[in-house]
């Protein structure tokens, strides 16, 4: 057991570190950070030219220095005394501590505090009521176990569930509360993305794939290399599914692999893959990422999958490596072959009309609102009187005139257009 409990620690220092990357302002001051890095060396704890440093390197950037008004590069020099590392963005620090027994940490924790307590009394920015802590190990029967830590006198309060930039942890790691948080939000978000679309009007297909990209897709993938290997990931797949579907206009029986070519999004588990091992090429060539030349801890259980040791460096442009993967998913698990439309990020011809594109798609997947599927609320036959109303009837009807095939449906030539606009007010 001791040795699980390290490895969860040691996971849980490499995933806040990972998340501190995707943390705006950390990005945009980074590269001044490592000057101030080198010219600080001689401070010492309370003294001013520590902010002072800070304002000038990060002032003129951000145009508002109190945000980031925290001793990071003091911590750096201070907590050397301590076996413990610090993270920090904006005016959000954290400290992180291994152990095998919760009470080293506790003191090794209480150390630290203590060497910070004259910088936060001097400059009047220390709240120990907000200050939360937070165990993080495989010990089931002392998972309700509580740090004893206290901070200025006051005992600091305890948190199952620390949220740190918008990414909220739990004991094992698992990240199942941060995937429920963040369902609820891309559901959210789709609500505000059917206003654009209805029955009879939309929004230009494009403008709805941009939208869905920018509210849906950036909310589910946010810190995604840090919990991307995590089993409960898969949960954000259906409400991004709908996402495409809103792009669509296609129903939910529609295959999802179908669903993704027609909205000319990659699926999200390679779109997550692919960013996370985007993150891993910055680690591994970037010297200034806080993860670079690190070597991590040997693993022992295979339900521990660390950034560091199951994530390859991309060699490809990401764009280029979503399509490979996309490509070789559709191999190995065949989707429609009824469609031909290739894989790619970027929308397959069709009409700018909302009806007329909605119509097209459910064409295209073979899943409409045919009398064959609603045979439980009428006859199942059509004014043609040849065959039941399917799908694949719709193609090939007298009434259209002359049969429409699926390459037709594919590359929207005037045959797919007359079949649209005949279907239009049917399925």
């Amino acid at each position: 057991m001791q040795t699980e409990y390290f490895n969860v620690l040691e996971c849980w220092h490499w995933v806040m570190k990972i998340i501190s990357i995707f943390s705006l302002i950390d990005q945009i001051w980074k590269p001044l950070r490592m000057d101030a890095t080198s010219c600080v060396a001689p401070l010492e704890v309370g003294s001013s030219s520590v902010v002072d440093i800070q304002r000038k390197a990060v002032g003129p950037r951000l145009g508002h220095w109190t945000l980031i008004d925290s001793p990071r590069v003091l911590c750096e020099i201070h907590c050397l005394w301590f076996p413990v590392h610090q993270l920090l963005s904006q005016d959000d620090l954290c400290i992180t501590a291994q152990g095998t027994d919760f009470i080293s940490i506790e003191e090794t924790l209480k150390d630290a505090l203590s060497g910070l307590t004259t910088y936060y009394e001097v400059n009047h920015v220390a709240n120990p009521a907000k200050t939360q802590v937070c165990a993080f190990h495989l010990r089931n029967k002392e998972a309700k176990r509580q740090l004893n830590v206290s901070w200025c006198g006051t005992p600091l309060s305890h948190s199952e569930h620390p949220v740190y930039l918008g990414v909220t942890l739990d004991r094992y790691l698992t990240f199942k509360t941060h995937f429920t948080k963040t369902k609820a939000k891309v559901s959210t978000r789709n609500n505000i993305l059917r206003k654009l679309t209805n029955t009879r009007w939309g929004a230009c297909p494009k403008t709805l794939r941009a939208t869905a990209l920018a509210l849906c897709f950036s909310t589910a993938e946010y810190a995604c290399p840090a919990w991307e290997r995590s089993t409960h990931a898969k949960k954000l797949d259906p409400t991004l599914n709908e996402s495409c579907r809103c792009i669509t206009g296609c129903l939910k029986p529609t295959n999802t692999n179908n669903l993704y070519i027609l909205a000319g999004i990659a699926p999200p588990v390679i779109r997550r893959a692919v960013a996370s091992r985007t993150e891993r090429r910055r680690q591994t060539t970037d010297e200034r990422h806080p993860l670079h030349g690190h070597v991590p801890a040997p693993s022992r259980l295979k339900s521990r999958k660390s950034f560091l040791n199951s994530t390859a460096p991309l060699e490809t442009t990401p764009s280029e490596a979503r399509l490979a993967m996309w490509k070789e998913k559709l191999n190995n698990h065949p989707h429609s072959p009824t469609m031909h439309i290739p894989a790619a990020e970027s929308l397959p011809p069709g009409d700018n009309n909302w009806a007329k594109w909605k119509c097209l798609n459910r064409l295209r997947s073979g899943m409409g609102r045919s009398r064959e599927a609603l045979s439980r609320w009428g006859p199942t036959m059509f004014d043609c009187g040849t065959e039941p109303q399917t799908m694949e009837h719709l193609l090939r009807c007298p009434l259209l005139g002359g049969p429409c095939t699926a390459k037709d449906l594919a590359l929207y030539n005037t045959k797919a257009q007359q079949c649209t606009n005949h279907w239009l007010d049917i399925i």
